[in-house]
């Protein structure tokens, strides 16, 4: 009777461990059909020509030299690969609802967080700081939504729709310019805010951002993402 039990227990833990696979490979196979969706509807407009615009990380020197450029963006998201693939299907999910590529998403997680690892146990940026999350959402502009954690769909989410205004706001200041253009503004205004960010001209467009390279370094991250086939 006792070997009868222990033999009905050890298939009942067979069973679990095998509905754990299926349940993981389904959330893959969700994940992977999310993001060839978006890879049908916003590769082929204009996602080629927005990912030549950028020069990428810069830094300034004493002297004012600056240096750094593609391949300093693409080495530092390099590192954060193995973490944006555990939230994959959250920033793909967000960039459909929004419509805007998750590699943008993705990039932008890895300039603003490093993908989470630069974040304290309470998601913020460190002990004193108002920005919450991978895509730290300034606490202090608006009620960020933590009910799912930085990480969390719902976060990304509201992310991925704050950069969809930021967007919208650098359209309606100029509409005369191109799309991708217009998003690389969008991009830039998400880092300062849209009440802080004035649209100047489009070589001047990250003046004012965050060491005055964001919009230029997280599209050399999103192009590099998606060279990889990661997003």
């Amino acid at each position: 009777m006792h070997r009868e039990h222990s033999i009905s227990f050890i298939i009942i833990i067979i069973m679990l461990q095998l509905a754990v696979v299926l349940i993981n490979l389904l959330l893959f196979v969700s994940c992977s059909n999310d993001l060839r969706g978006l890879q049908n509807t916003w590769h082929p407009s204009f996602g080629a020509k927005i990912y030549s615009l950028t020069d990428g990380w810069e830094y300034a020197s004493a002297t004012g030299a600056r240096f750094g450029g593609v391949a300093k963006s693409e080495r530092d998201v390099s590192w954060d690969i193995t973490r944006l693939k555990e939230v994959k299907c959250n920033i793909v999910a967000a960039g459909r609802l929004t419509g805007i590529d998750p590699a943008i998403l993705a990039a932008i997680a890895s300039r603003e967080s490093g993908a989470g690892l630069r974040l304290n146990s309470r998601g913020y940026g460190n002990s004193f700081s108002t920005k919450y999350g991978y895509m730290q959402l300034d606490t202090r502009r608006y009620y960020v939504d933590t009910s799912e954690g930085p990480n969390g769909l719902a976060y990304f989410d509201q992310a991925a729709e704050e950069l969809r205004s930021a967007i919208i706001y650098v359209e309606t200041k100029r509409p005369y310019w191109e799309k991708p253009m217009q998003i690389k503004g969008g991009i830039a205004a998400y880092d300062v805010g849209i009440n802080n960010y004035s649209v100047s001209a489009a070589s001047t467009i990250d003046i004012g951002t965050t060491n005055h390279d964001y919009s230029n370094d997280v599209l050399a991250r999103a192009k590099y993402l998606r060279s990889k086939g990661i997003f």
